[in-house]
């Protein structure tokens, strides 16, 4: 309960959701590739591995696609969920788009200032912070008594 409570370190929170939003085109670009088979031996009737991993290429492949897959879902649902659409689309503008742009060209295609930009973003990723995983990535400064 006191968690709910706690005040949140909004720099180390920010970094988090950047971290996670960075890796969002790599993500799609795993979750959209295609396996090429390199050889017929790539196929084996053994069981997985005593450690329940993938035991061969194309098992490896399809588990990385599947996880990327589930994480980019992850992604745009937290996204899905901002209260605001500017929020949307700068998140979506910044990390999510194929082409990438400059935070220039951002803001000026969203006709909003530069210091305005940067507070909106900022606004952005603590609400994206707090909607993916349920909270995941918030980061709280140490609890103080006293």
């Amino acid at each position: 309960m006191l968690e709910l409570f706690r005040e949140i370190d909004e720099k180390a929170t920010q970094a988090k959701a950047k971290k996670i939003l960075q890796a969002y085109r790599r993500l799609c670009r795993i979750a959209g590739s295609e396996y090429t088979l390199r050889s017929a031996s790539a196929f084996s009737d053994q069981p997985r591995s005593k450690n329940n991993q993938p035991s061969n290429g194309l098992e490896t492949f399809v588990v990385k696609r599947l996880d990327a897959e589930r994480e980019i879902a992850e992604i745009d649902n937290a996204i899905s969920l901002l209260s605001s659409d500017i929020y949307k689309e700068i998140l979506i503008r910044r990390f999510c788009e194929a082409r990438q742009c400059s935070n220039i060209c951002i803001y000026m295609e969203l006709d909003l200032s530069e210091s305005e930009f940067y507070r909106e973003q900022s606004k952005a990723l603590l609400e994206f912070a707090e909607w993916y995983k349920a909270g995941e990535l918030l980061v709280f400064k140490p609890y103080v008594t006293g």
